[in-house]
């Protein structure tokens, strides 16, 4: 296994206004030149721990053993400021052979690393994020979500520059495309502790299919055992009622009522017996997450048509000529590399923007729903429950449990949410109430696989039109949908 880099033993941490743990009891080792994914559901605690292992936090119990060298790439570092990327990148390092390699291992041309930070796109100042971490060459790389945004072609090169590192990665994603590529083990965060995973992500689910399998098996067997065992407690329980009975009644107080009585007291001690091992058994039953399910409301018969649609951004054609019809039950995906309009197009088609040339038209009385890239505050809309008035509060809350977050959350101030939770919100309000046509900007984007998993079912029997962006290879795979490159 080559030697320890990081050891930490039976961890336990809450932060100081909580009042339940993060981690109880969790234990880790990670090796030299380790690639693994930290997964684990939304708010499970994976950027909690990051932080513990790069030494901004401190467990309030056990041993933590860290390398000198850990460098936290968090899910909003980027690229900012005034200076050009080269020099943006030189900090701490010669600028030469080293910058300029890492540069081409993760798509940039050496001549564009003259251009202003700002010149670029958001995906591209995180990849320039990330290269400086490369370039820092830590023993321990920490990524927190560092394919958010990115399009597909960055995600194969920095699932490339992973792979190769020399260093150990623990990578914090939920793209099983890319853990696929990188990723030699995996720990998951679950009630509180870590699993480890030997294999990449693919084998992992296999794991874990098995797994819950084997644990259905197991708890089906227990709990037929536990029906048993309480008909036979109810059935000493009766016997020994009709004992008390028969004691109390008989004429012969002598013999028939000191038998009856030993009969009463041995019924009770074989009912408690049975109550004993009813307790045993149900403490040896094996923990089975709930599958949730989702399923969207029925869709009108609907269409939607572009008909020659063009834009420009900055003097730049984003797309031009660009046309399609989709009728219900159709699934389109926009296709493209970051800063070629895709984004632009769905604002297009939601109204937000008007297009220079062409036209968009569907069905008058269709219902459209817009999940955009990043949250945007609506007016008379502070909280999530002011998406849900009324008896529909009950099924806000519902859904998001089924997508792995508290109903609580519709009850707090949406601009206090992280990304990710509101993005869950919003999720929830479309599978509550549905739409004809769907409009989804990046809907895997900060959601835990438990969630996408939701998400992708309840689509897969949509009967509306939906129009998708994503660079989730998986989510876009299982979809099954057509899709039209932009800058292609």
């Amino acid at each position: 296994m080559g030697t320890v880099l990081f050891e930490a033993r039976d961890l336990a941490f809450c932060y100081p206004a909580a009042t339940e743990r993060v981690f109880s009891g969790a234990s880790l080792r990670l090796y030299a030149g380790d690639k693994t994914a930290l997964m684990g559901d939304n708010g499970s605690g994976k950027t909690t721990l990051l932080r513990l292992i790069a030494g901004e936090l401190e467990p309030d119990h056990g041993a933590i053993t860290r390398p000198a060298g850990v460098f936290l790439l968090k899910q909003e570092d980027t690229a900012s400021g005034g200076l050009s990327a080269l020099e943006w990148l030189a900090g701490d390092w010669e600028q030469g052979p080293q910058v300029l390699a890492q540069a081409a291992a993760l798509g940039f041309n050496p001549k564009e690393l003259d251009r202003p930070v700002e010149s670029f796109s958001g995906g591209e100042r995180k990849m320039l994020a990330l290269m400086a971490g490369f370039l820092r060459r830590p023993p321990l790389y920490l990524l927190d979500e560092p394919t958010n945004y990115l399009d597909g072609a960055a995600m194969a090169r920095l699932a490339a520059a992973v792979k190769s590192y020399k260093g150990a990665c623990l990578v914090v994603s939920h793209d099983r495309a890319f853990l696929d590529a990188c990723v030699d083990k995996v720990l998951e965060l679950e009630r509180k502790t870590l699993r480890a995973y030997s294999g990449n992500y693919s084998s992992y689910a296999a794991q874990k299919s098995a797994a819950f399998a084997l644990a259905e098996k197991k708890k089906e067997k227990l709990e037929r055992e536990i029906t048993g065992l309480r008909q036979m407690e109810r059935n000493y329980r009766d016997w020994g009622a009709a004992k008390e009975k028969e004691k109390k009644g008989a004429a012969d107080k002598g013999f028939i009522g000191a038998r009856a009585a030993r009969l009463q007291k041995r019924s009770a001690r074989a009912a408690e017996r049975a109550r004993q091992k009813i307790a045993d058994l149900e403490r040896e039953k094996p923990f089975i997450e709930k599958v949730r399910h989702a399923r969207l409301p029925g869709s009108a018969n609907v269409f939607l048509q572009a008909d020659g649609l063009a834009k420009k951004a900055g003097g730049k054609a984003l797309f031009s000529g660009l046309s399609f019809n989709l009728k219900a039950g159709s699934r389109l995906c926009v296709q493209g590399g970051n800063g070629t309009g895709k984004t632009t197009l769905l604002r297009v088609i939601a109204g937000e923007l008007t297009p220079d040339e062409g036209r968009v038209t569907y069905t008058k009385s269709a219902r459209l729903f817009y999940l955009p890239q990043f949250w945007r505050e609506e007016p008379g809309i502070l909280k999530g429950a002011d998406y849900f008035p009324g008896e529909s509060l009950q099924a806000g809350c519902t859904m998001l449990d089924h997508l792995g977050a508290r109903g609580e959350l519709l009850f707090c101030p949406l601009r206090n949410l992280s990304e990710g939770q509101r993005r869950k919100v919003a999720l929830a309000r479309f599978l509550v109430y549905g739409a004809d046509i769907a409009l989804l900007d990046e809907p895997t984007t900060h959601q835990d696989l438990r969630s996408i998993k939701v998400l992708e079912e309840a689509l897969l029997t949509y009967q509306g039109v939906l129009l998708f962006i994503t660079h989730d290879a998986e989510f876009r795979r299982t979809l099954n949908a057509e899709s039209i490159n932009l800058g292609g």
